[in-house]
């Protein structure tokens, strides 16, 4: 019995396999199967087929009964009741049993079952020279594929003196030479590959993974449908009639690599699992420590948060599976903030601890800015991919939908196209999104489908810190792969701690990797980025200003006079009106009791990355602290200016320097309370 019938009894029994009927089912179903001479190796496959499908927790009972019936261990059940004058029940045992003494179908449903039975126990040919397939019941009406002239034709009874079957129509030029059809748990499409042979054209059509759909279209533009209106329904009879007689292959659908959940455990396909070295798993832990306390100290907690979900993500697609009941899911990750704070760095960093830095797995948004190349994308593999600058995809709908479908469910867009012809993307692979804004609207994305972590402009490092990286660390980032091979490693042996509780099980994992590399972690594992707030982007604007106004301090006022005397000032605030008063910078000039700002505060604004468009944006963006874009009289020349009054700008950094605690005090900058 090969594997496709084997699933097809288990489909077909799903109607009637429940609790109170299974005993009497298997006990007339390894009868009949006994009697048609199914070999007991091939039965018992079927038997564990059937219980794993089922979740039937007694299948060693199943499996003795199997064992009674075939006289494994004794007398075969048959002859045994033979000496008792009785006859062994097969189907009308099972229709008997499913109908009338377990009672869980009707008479119409338990005839349909049988009948189907009886198609699938029948003995194929091994090396037919056609197949043959009733296409009309009234007027027997049949698709007949014949190997040795290499058709597939449409036949009818001649009822004469003799039975006879006659050829009709010619309906492809050329016949399936090969079919394997490729099944996959999370979807109810069943796809093929296919090799369609045309010796009158010394040519093979070789197709994968396509729908019947899809191989009539290539079909036609073959120019190989001689008949269209009988295509269509000829195709699906003779692929039917292939998988019923056992003459095509079955294989999964988990053909991209990554994890999956198969029966309790999870399958690593075309992915290498073993223990990593100890020292190599020390080396990486001491590679991570470094990173966390001396190259992302600005930014540990938002580190240490990418870390610890993506460490799992490429497991993102097997806990769907496992939790599919319970909508269970992995989030997204979306980081954002201005160039040079660290956010595409940490993203790749993920991408290196699964030792999968390339150019498949860091893409630009131009390589997923379509429904076509985004399901190319999430249908590759089930590991982690980063999209850089991929703010836009949010703007477009039918992305952001499938994003959305994706990030929770196994499939992440089914749709039809060219009216028949249904387009199905697997959602294996999560992403990780790099943006310098954040652009989502739909909250039904930032409230549970994504963590959201912003990088703030204080983080922004200087350009010889980058390079100072690039040439101490890059090279050293393969290093990690080895802190990914234990993960790996930890949750294939331990399926069942697989969890969507992404916190604490990250948690657990890092616990138990420092344990086993003999070091204490070098930050706090319980660290977790937090947002107290709402995005402002006007803390990044200030972020800046005031950057430029405690160097202009530095430089070139150092000392405040206060009453005749020269002291330092720590007071931020007084930094400020000390910085105003001797005009040390050349964007903002004290004016009376006004401060006004000129267009150069747009150029140091966009040297650092922000996306101010005009000094009437700004003046809208700080319209709560009464910012005006108004005609000032500006050293005796009449010109535009952003005009505050001088208490108001003070309200705003007071307001800055106590907006949360994230924004109060950061390595490097000089920020300091006011208090």
């Amino acid at each position: 019995m090969t594997n496709t019938q084997i699933l097809e009894i288990v489909k077909i029994l799903e109607p009637v396999y429940k609790a109170g009927a299974r005993h009497g089912i298997i006990l007339f179903l390894t009868g009949w199967l006994y009697k048609s001479g199914v070999a007991y190796e091939s039965a018992e496959a079927l038997v564990k087929a059937i219980c794993d499908n089922f979740g039937d927790e007694e299948c060693e009972d199943r499996l003795y009964t199997l064992r009674d019936t075939y006289g494994a261990t004794n007398t075969p059940r048959e002859e045994r009741i033979k000496a008792e004058g009785k006859e062994l029940k097969t189907k009308g045992g099972l229709f008997d049993w499913t109908v009338n003494q377990a009672k869980v179908t009707n008479e119409e449903t338990a005839l349909a079952i049988v009948k189907d039975l009886e198609e699938i126990l029948g003995t194929a040919e091994p090396a037919p020279s056609v197949v043959i397939e009733r296409l009309n019941y009234d007027k027997e009406y049949y698709a007949v594929v014949n190997f040795k002239r290499f058709e597939v034709l449409t036949a009818m009874w001649k009822a004469e003196d003799d039975r006879r079957l006659i050829y009709k129509d010619r309906v492809f030029l050329g016949c399936p030479e090969s079919v394997t059809a490729v099944v996959t748990p999370f979807s109810q499409i069943i796809k093929y590959d296919i090799v369609w042979n045309i010796p009158l054209q010394r040519r093979k059509l070789a197709l994968e993974n396509v729908t019947v759909d899809e191989i009539l279209a290539y079909l036609k533009a073959n120019g190989l449908v001689l008949k269209k209106y009988q295509a269509e329904d000829v195709l699906n009879a003779i692929l039917n009639a292939m998988l019923r007689k056992g003459l095509a292959g079955i294989k999964t659908g988990f053909d991209a690599p990554g994890f999956y959940w198969m029966d309790g455990k999870i399958m690593a396909n075309k992915v290498e699992v073993s223990e990593p070295d100890p020292k190599e798993l020390k080396e990486a832990l001491e590679l991570l420590n470094e990173l966390v306390g001396v190259w992302f100290s600005n930014v540990k907690e938002q580190f240490v948060t990418v870390l610890k979900l993506g460490l799992l993500v490429p497991f993102s697609f097997a806990i769907k599976q496992k939790f599919k009941g319970e909508k269970g899911f992995l989030p997204w990750l979306y980081l954002y903030g201005q160039r040079d704070t660290g956010k595409t760095t940490t993203a790749e960093i993920l991408l290196y601890i699964y030792n999968i830095m390339n150019r498949q797995h860091e893409l630009g948004v131009g390589e997923a800015n379509t429904e076509a190349r985004l399901g190319a994308v999430l249908s590759s593999d089930t590991f982690p991919h980063v999209i850089n600058e991929g703010a836009s995809l949010f703007e477009k709908p039918h992305l952001s939908e499938i994003i959305k479908q994706a990030i929770e469910g196994l499939i992440a867009r089914q749709r039809f196209e060219n009216k028949t012809i249904i387009k199905e993307y697997p959602a294996f692979a999560p992403l990780t999104i790099t943006a310098n804004e954040l652009r989502i609207t739909d909250e039904a994305l930032t409230q549970k489908r994504l963590v959201v972590i912003r990088y703030p402009i204080t983080a922004k490092v200087t350009k010889e810190r980058i390079a100072e990286f690039r040439e101490k660390v890059s090279h050293r980032l393969p290093k990690l792969r080895a802190l990914g091979q234990f993960t790996t490693w930890y949750l294939v042996k331990h399926p069942d701690e697989l969890t969507y509780d992404w916190i604490n099980l990250s948690k657990k994992l890092l616990e138990k990797a420092y344990e086993g590399a003999g070091l204490a972690p070098g930050f706090d594992i319980n660290m977790q980025f937090i947002d107290f707030s709402e995005d402002d982007p006007r803390l990044d604007i200030i972020a800046v200003l005031w950057k430029k106004i405690l160097d202009a301090y530095n430089k070139k006022v150092e000392v405040t006079n206060d009453g005749g005397d020269y002291v330092v000032v720590s007071n931020p605030l007084g930094i400020l009106e000390s910085v105003l008063e001797s005009r040390a910078v050349d964007f903002m000039i004290k004016k009376n009791d006004e401060v006004l700002f000129t267009s150069r505060v747009l150029q140091i604004l966009r040297d650092e990355g922000g996306n101010i468009d005009s000094m009437a944006a700004l003046a809208e963006t700080f319209a709560d602290y009464k910012f005006t874009y108004e005609r000032k009289k500006v050293m005796r020349k009449t010109m535009r200016v952003l005009t505050v009054k001088n208490e108001d700008l003070t309200r705003l950094f007071y307001d800055f320097f106590n907006s949360g605690e994230e924004d109060k005090d950061t390595d490097g900058t000089g920020l300091i309370s006011p208090n």
